[in-house]
């Protein structure tokens, strides 16, 4: 019995699939983000995927209002964070990299099948960043082309839109010696080329 539940439970999981024919995109936070008033086009689509310690408040006409899915990094988000955004949006799919530690810290059952940890298969790169480990996720699970937009913090300083100096300084140095930017990017350009991403554009 407990055998065919833990079967279960693994299938369950693993045929989970809220992107498949949707329109997804995934919205990051750097500061390109504000190039552009892309909010209304960022709402149409199907599904909005909003990463980390994303903001909205304030940024509407950039950002958009939808959050339909997450990913949040569980040692750097602060729990209530996680709770707000699961009481204010309906929630379709949550990624994390680490599923044990993700669902005891943000409060959430290991059981919901909305949690998704990544495998090892989408890791681009040892380390990379969480807009570029999103994308290789959800790239394997669309059947249509991922759009993506403000995911500009592999080629450029600023992971955020209104970090200051400093603080872009600093993040700048950690991507490069924790991420892989240029692998990123080049992984990110060569998806752009094989038509399985776009960037968001009007």
């Amino acid at each position: 019995m407990v055998f065919s539940l833990i079967l279960w439970f693994i299938y369950d999981r693993n045929v989970y699939n809220p992107f498949k024919d949707k329109n997804v995109i995934i919205v990051g936070n750097s500061k390109e983000l504000l190039n552009r008033p892309l909010g209304e086009e960022i709402d149409k689509f199907d599904v909005v995927v909003r990463i980390n310690n994303f903001e909205i408040d304030g940024y509407e006409k950039y950002a958009g209002t939808k959050t339909d899915a997450f990913h949040m990094n569980y040692i750097s988000i602060p729990k209530e964070h996680i709770q707000n955004v699961l009481s204010s949006n309906d929630i379709v799919w949550m990624g994390t990299r680490n599923i044990v530690r993700f669902t005891y810290r943000a409060g959430l059952n290991i059981l919901d099948k909305r949690i998704q940890q990544y495998a090892s298969g989408d890791y681009v790169c040892k380390n990379p960043t969480s807009g570029t480990m999103v994308l290789s996720t959800l790239m394997r699970q669309c059947n249509r082309p991922v759009t993506i937009v403000g995911l500009g913090g592999y080629s450029e300083p600023g992971y955020y839109y209104d970090e200051n100096p400093t603080v872009i300084d600093k993040n700048w140095k950690t991507a490069h010696n924790r991420h892989c930017p240029e692998i990123e990017q080049e992984f990110i350009e060569n998806a752009i080329i094989a038509g399985k991403v776009k960037r968001l554009s009007v």
